[in-house]
């Protein structure tokens, strides 16, 4: 009476088949509430006969943890699915892209499938690969960096101004080099035309560019 009628052929089943392996059921109290429930039972003899040892324990902790965590990590999956900038993860021992988001295969104009597996100097043009392999490593080494302007290249070949920030951590004991690439191309271009501005407006006029201000 301790197992809920769902589960009683189960248990009977293991039983009759001398099963060994750990099993969950779900269980029941005195009061009847439900409660799931790990099943470690051996069958062994004893003063000439076959008896079933079975323990059983209440995971109902461990269901509630479990839980946590799977809500955790789709919370987690729609942070980084939905993120506006692009986030790359890299193996750190080998440099190879295991990971990206949306918006990743936006900024680079690749799929994901064109991307996982590569090495993260396909992210950046090729003139500039030593210079960020040895960024990549020096990030390892100080787990990681502050935000710091790059480049990244498109399928394309186009060239797209970005800042990075790189930080590293370590998932089912792999460690692992985020790096979180915000485009700032557009950017860029108005601080560069608005420095031409100037500096077009400072040639022409000696009193500078607002000289109805002097």
């Amino acid at each position: 009476d301790w197992i809920v009628p769902e589960d009683r052929d189960v248990v009977m089943n293991h039983m009759l088949n001398a099963y060994e392996q750990p099993y969950q059921v779900t269980a029941l109290r005195k009061d009847g509430s439900r409660f799931p429930a790990l099943i470690r039972a051996r069958t062994m003899k004893y003063n000439d006969k076959t008896i079933r040892v079975t323990s059983l324990n209440d995971i109902s902790e461990q269901k509630i943890a479990e839980q946590k965590l799977i809500e955790s990590e789709k919370h987690f999956r729609l942070l980084f699915e939905n993120s506006n900038d692009a986030i790359f993860w890299a193996e750190a021992s080998t440099g190879k892209l295991i990971k990206c988001n949306k918006a990743a295969e936006r900024l680079v104009e690749r799929s994901k499938e064109e991307i996982v597996g590569q090495h993260h100097s396909i992210l950046h043009p090729a003139e500039t690969f030593e210079l960020r392999i040895e960024q990549f490593k020096e990030h390892i080494r100080q787990k990681g960096s502050t935000p710091f302007e790059s480049d990244a290249i498109t399928k394309s070949g186009k060239i797209k101004t970005v800042e990075v920030s790189s930080t590293v951590i370590t998932i089912d004991g792999i460690e692992i080099n985020q790096g979180i690439f915000k485009d700032i191309s557009d950017k860029k271009r108005m601080e560069e035309a608005l420095l031409n501005l100037i500096k077009a407006s400072s040639s022409n006029d000696e009193t500078g560019i607002f000289p109805s201000l002097v």
